[in-house]
């Protein structure tokens, strides 16, 4: 096992994508101080949760959620649990920046923050005057991770977001290197990667070995998803990553999944067509 490459270090407890496993390795190499972490998207505190397992472990925490039934379960979850705040704001760059509810907290520093509400994550890091020792903020896997241009806000706010390379280049600015992609990007303060020696990764370089990792199955979605195919998602990124030949998908499999994919819109199609009134 190359102990170098933090994917492989993948487990899920609560998370989606191997990032229990991922938050565990880093901490075991840099060590804690504040034992404080931050979720934004943070659901019902459970459902996908990066900062669950820590939690459990003893962590204090601010879990930030906006959507109101979401809030409540999150308050249910946790209303046994002092060390932990439940707080129903949605970020912007206002009143309701991160920064000013971690004043508000009187929190002084995070651990570990992280970010998911599925499109303008790049905006609350871009307003991010706080310094956690640690970030895991969702980078959408459909865009090339080349790219250089910023997507309009109006487009990234429907589950497009920006590419991995912006997201780079903005940790970068803010004094953080890129060490590993699980479709969530993590990011490590430049003073610890240089204490702890972390091996610092491009944007390309972490969204190849991301893909390298990637089971069969989150391959043949990846490939659908990069068409504008996969159930719940229609735009198309049309990223050269995530073409059939790229994803080492057979054209045989590839014309199976695509059937699939128009027999599943004609049988929606009839259903609303007979629907009864």
């Amino acid at each position: 096992m190359n102990q170098e490459d933090l994917l492989f270090h993948k487990a899920n407890v609560h998370s989606q994508n191997g990032e229990d496993g991922i938050v565990a390795a880093i901490f075991s190499r840099i060590g804690v101080e504040s034992r404080i972490c931050l979720e934004v998207g943070a659901w019902d505190g459970m459902h996908l949760s990066n900062c669950r397992k820590l939690i459990l472990n003893g962590w204090q925490a601010v879990l930030i959620e906006g959507e109101p039934n979401r809030f409540n379960d999150l308050v249910l979850n946790y209303r046994d649990n002092p060390l932990v705040v439940c707080v129903n704001r949605f970020i912007d760059d206002g009143v309701n920046r991160l920064d000013h509810i971690l004043k508000e907290q009187g929190i002084p520093s995070l651990d570990f923050l992280s970010i998911d509400i599925d499109g303008l994550d790049y905006e609350i890091l871009e307003t991010l005057d706080t310094r956690p020792r640690v970030i895991c903020i969702e980078v959408i896997v459909g865009n090339d991770p080349r790219l250089s241009t910023r997507t309009p806000r109006d487009t990234a706010k429907n589950m497009v977001g920006q590419s991995l390379h912006m997201f780079v280049q903005l940790a970068e600015q803010k004094g953080y290197g890129l060490v590993c992609y699980t479709f969530n990007a993590f990011f490590v303060r430049h003073d610890i990667i240089k204490e702890f020696a972390l091996p610092v990764l491009s944007a390309e370089e972490a969204y190849v070995r991301c893909l390298e990792h990637a089971d069969s199955s989150t391959r043949e979605w990846l490939y659908l998803y990069n068409l504008g195919l996969a159930p719940g998602f229609c735009h198309k990124f049309n990223n050269p990553y995530l073409t059939r030949t790229a994803l080492g998908i057979t054209a045989c499999r590839a014309r199976q999944l695509l059937w699939r994919v128009r027999y599943r819109g004609l049988v929606q199609s009839l259903k609303k067509r007979f629907v009864v009134h």
